[in-house]
């Protein structure tokens, strides 16, 4: 009986030039070799080219269904159902791999997040840390969580762990910047984020909590920069559009923009001067904002 790895290798040697063909090879050995994984994790490899993940899924269930226990075929499974925002699917299947390795935590805690259960998320970022202190990408998703879900105590103590395994980052400067925002330290924020900008100039976000930052500790010009430097890089970012309109409104700033345009001009007209370039539907939702707060009546 011919060894079913000839297969695997005359499919790989044609999937380039005629993936149908090696498609039809592999099928074909599966009918001599039913119980052959690697034939089966081959097929998934090529569907997965064609981003034919419907396929994908079938090949690597059939291995389940050989091996219940195959953690390569389980994981690879979830990591499809999560490609395909099926979360709750991807999850359940993370769950049933009983290995703990740190590409399963980080997939698991992105599921979690996408299930909105960010405890869980937490929990299994916080293990992927512990066993493996040198995963960069985990300590910012796990801080970015734990800010956003007001742990600050925690995210400070896994910011100064951050720091202490990789050394003074602009990316430690921008989310310790970020922490001490939720905290309402303004002055620390913006001390933080003035040394994050080496490394996010071409962030909107940096500039845009650099801008709210600078208002609270008096400095408007700095403000004003960093507004106009947000808007110039996310010109469609609805949210900076209302925080600018609010910062030049309570700082009577309509002058000094428009040094030359009357106090009775038409806002939406001096706004249209001031965002060149952003769309008018996020003006007129942003004049509509602020009308209904009184903070100004839009002239007609």
């Amino acid at each position: 009986m011919e060894n079913y790895n000839n297969f695997i290798y005359q499919a790989r040697f044609l999937v380039k030039s005629n993936w149908l063909q090696a498609v039809q090879i592999l099928e074909e050995a599966i009918q001599n070799h039913p119980d052959a994984k690697a034939l089966y994790f081959e097929l998934a490899d090529i569907y997965k080219q064609k981003n034919s993940l419907k396929k994908v899924i079938d090949n690597y269930q059939k291995i389940l269904n050989l091996d219940d226990k195959d953690t390569l075929a389980r994981f690879k499974l979830a990591n499809t159902y999560l490609e395909m925002d099926e979360a709750k699917i991807a999850l359940y299947h993370y769950n049933k791999i009983e290995e703990e390795f740190p590409e399963l935590l980080y997939n698991k805690a992105l599921a979690n997040y996408y299930m909105l259960k960010y405890n869980d998320a937490i929990k299994a970022l916080s293990k992927l840390i512990e066993i493996s202190p040198k995963a960069n990408t985990a300590y910012t998703f796990l801080i970015e969580l734990l800010i956003n879900n007001n742990k600050l105590n925690k995210a400070f103590n896994y910011l100064n762990l951050y720091e202490s395994r990789f050394g003074t980052t602009p990316n430690i400067n921008y989310l310790r910047g970020f922490a001490y925002l939720q905290k309402n330290n303004w002055l620390a924020a913006y001390n933080e984020y003035l040394l994050a900008l080496p490394g996010f100039q071409d962030n909107y976000r940096l500039h845009h909590f650099l801008a709210l930052s600078a208002e609270k500790i008096g400095q408007i010009d700095k403000a004003l920069q960093h507004y106009k430097n947000a808007i110039d890089l996310k010109k469609e970012d609805k949210t900076v559009i209302l925080d600018f309109i609010k910062f030049i409104t309570n700082n009577n700033l309509w002058d000094k923009l428009l040094p030359n345009t009357k106090p009775s001009a038409n806002k939406k007209k001096e706004l249209k001067k001031i965002l060149n370039g952003v769309d008018e539907a996020t003006i007129n939702m942003a004049l509509k904002f602020f009308s209904k707060r009184n903070t100004y009546k839009q002239d007609d």
